[in-house]
């Protein structure tokens, strides 16, 4: 089971940086940014996985990554937002995480354990960000949002950290109450691997949706974006 869900969770992360990769000369500033931010994602998910196949410690890779995605994706849902307000909060929440972030991993937690901490606090967040991202288009009038990166994106960040969030939450709680037991806990981050799946679908999507907002009417549909 364990080699069938690296398997799964590697090809599904191909799929969006695939996705970006083909429409690439289409992609706006900030679709370019996540395009970046799904490469490292592949990245850290084949190093990730050889080494926990090969049963070395890789759990401090999560540490690091969630700093960076937390940074990459908030970078991106700011530039979406409207209130400049909002923006400069948002920015301003990137190097506030980071610090949360080392702290868990050298002081709390410790670089072999799940980070709990900086993944929880990240993923609330991110689907607060991800949630007002697609009520401001909802009070627009485009003719549909299907046809919008934003909703794509937003909609897969909604799904992904909302889903996962009591996982991350209680990861290390579950390690202890399966009393490290190799194949339940494979089982219950099997659900991880499903969630995976679905929204890195949809994230895909909005990479392709991309072409048919530049074609239908290039900058405007993905606005606001200056910063």
């Amino acid at each position: 089971m364990l080699f069938a869900n690296t398997i799964i969770s590697i090809l599904s992360q191909i799929i969006p940086f695939a996705s970006g990769l083909f429409v690439f000369r289409f992609l706006s500033g900030e679709m370019k940014v996540l395009l970046v931010y799904f490469g490292l994602g592949l990245f850290v998910e084949v190093i990730s996985s050889y080494l926990g196949l090969n049963n070395i410690h890789n759990l401090w890779l999560f540490h690091f990554f969630t700093i960076i995605e937390y940074g990459l994706l908030m970078w991106v849902f700011s530039a979406w937002l409207k209130s400049q307000t909002l923006k400069r909060i948002l920015r301003i929440s990137i190097p506030l995480l980071s610090l949360v972030g080392i702290i868990a991993m050298f002081f709390l937690e410790g670089i072999h354990q799940f980070n709990a901490y900086s993944r929880s606090v990240a993923s609330l967040i991110l689907v607060a960000a991800s949630a007002f991202i697609l009520f401001e288009l909802s009070m627009e009038s485009f003719n549909s949002v299907l046809r919008q990166p934003r909703f794509w994106i937003a909609s897969a960040a909604l799904l992904y950290f909302a889903g996962s969030l009591v996982l991350f939450a209680l990861s290390n709680v579950l390690l202890v109450l399966l009393k490290w037991d190799i194949e339940r806990v494979r089982t219950v981050f099997a659900v991880y691997t499903i969630i995976n799946m679905i929204t890195n679908l949809i994230y895909a999507g909005g990479f392709l949706c991309q072409v048919q907002a530049q074609r239908s009417g290039g900058p405007s549909l993905l606005e606001p974006s200056p910063s």
